[in-house]
């Protein structure tokens, strides 16, 4: 049997696969990423090596950046052991509304405030 330690180092390499193939998927680079999710490149690069765990939010901002939809960010939310987004609460619900919407960072922010909900990023 696997050690946590190997299990947890096999889980990462898994999330950070996806969230590359995504990335060269979309076409943008690294820096666009960052940029568009409104996360600081020395973070995000941290994040891309495995050195770094996003937080769900930041899990959600890049989500967003890399214009996923509803499935693929869940799946990356339930990869990084983050929690999907749950329709019943209500700032989740907004949140899927706005990547079901294709809603950038941005404007997902926008609606969250119009809503007295905390944005998704500083």
């Amino acid at each position: 049997g696997e050690t946590k330690l190997e299990l947890d180092r096999r889980h990462l390499h898994h999330r950070i696969e996806h969230l590359e193939e995504k990335l060269k998927e979309s076409g943008l680079t690294r820096a666009e990423l960052f940029a568009r999710s409104s996360i600081n490149p020395s973070y995000g690069y941290q994040l891309l090596s495995g050195l770094r765990s996003p937080a769900r939010d930041t899990a959600v901002q890049l989500a967003l950046g890399l214009s996923l939809g509803v499935d693929d960010t869940q799946k990356l939310l339930r990869m990084a052991k983050l929690g999907a987004l749950y329709p019943r609460d209500r700032r989740d619900s907004i949140i899927l509304f706005a990547i079901s919407n294709g809603f950038t960072l941005p404007q997902t922010n926008e609606l969250l405030f119009s809503h007295s909900m905390n944005g998704l990023s500083k």
